[in-house]
């Protein structure tokens, strides 16, 4: 059963994806592959798994595509929008809706896993992190499973921002780099302590990570792929 609970406000509000999710040259095609890796390694086939965040749909699609009950939310009604058309034109069928990841409009232990790319390190500050993850636990099944991805402090993003504290910092990237477009928006990274000491609710934790240089290793990104089991 899903409930309906009203939307709160988050750290960016709905015109900024809506206008976001207006461009279509901002929809990537492909699912990443970390997301499939660990959705294969992880999710049972059939399972109903959930795509938190889920912008323009690539990864509703690929759940659904593979077999599994796939739903999706995201904040943005256009990222809602485009994931529908996405999911029709391909002959797929998934749950989405419009959803705050601080309050999640669905009944508790519902999901047998949970993915997130992209979206925790929009939160404002831990507060709105441990709603969030709050929320994922309460969603999450026992036994079940979830990844996200966030950013780390190894990134060239951080490096280069305003920083507000060690972990909340405002994008100041220069012309021609990764971020540049989002100057000017707050993002929260994380170390692993930090993300030790905010995913504690879980039974268990696993952090890898990623990097990727630009331009003959003149700057990178990084991330924390993160696996937590309930």
């Amino acid at each position: 059963m899903i409930n309906k609970k009203p939307m709160l406000e988050s750290n960016l509000g709905q015109e900024h994806w809506n206008n976001k999710y207006t461009q279509q040259n901002m929809a990537p095609t492909y699912p990443v592959s970390y997301i499939t890796d660990f959705a294969f390694k992880n999710f049972k086939p059939g399972g109903r798994v959930l795509d938190l965040g889920c912008g323009m749909g690539r990864h509703v699609k690929f759940l659904a595509q593979f077999g599994f009950d796939a739903f999706g939310c995201d904040y943005s009604s256009q990222g809602v929008l485009h994931t529908k058309e996405l999911l029709n034109s391909s002959g797929l069928k998934a749950d989405v809706r419009e959803a705050d990841m601080l309050e999640l409009p669905y009944d508790d232990e519902y999901f047998d896993g949970l993915i997130s790319y992209g979206v925790l390190f929009y939160a404002k500050d831990e507060v709105e992190i441990k709603k969030a993850l709050s929320e994922v636990y309460r969603v999450l099944k026992k036994g079940g499973s979830a990844f996200f991805q966030v950013r780390n402090l190894e990134d060239d993003r951080y490096k280069q921002a305003i920083k507000k504290s060690k972990y909340i910092a405002v994008a100041n990237q220069i012309e021609g780099r990764i971020g540049f477009l989002e100057n000017g928006i707050q993002n929260y990274y994380f170390d692993e302590e930090e993300v030790k000491r905010l995913f504690g609710i879980f039974d268990k934790i696993e952090i890898n990570y990623i990097k990727r240089s630009y331009d003959n290793e003149s700057y990178r990104i990084s991330y924390y792929l993160i696996g937590i089991w309930k």
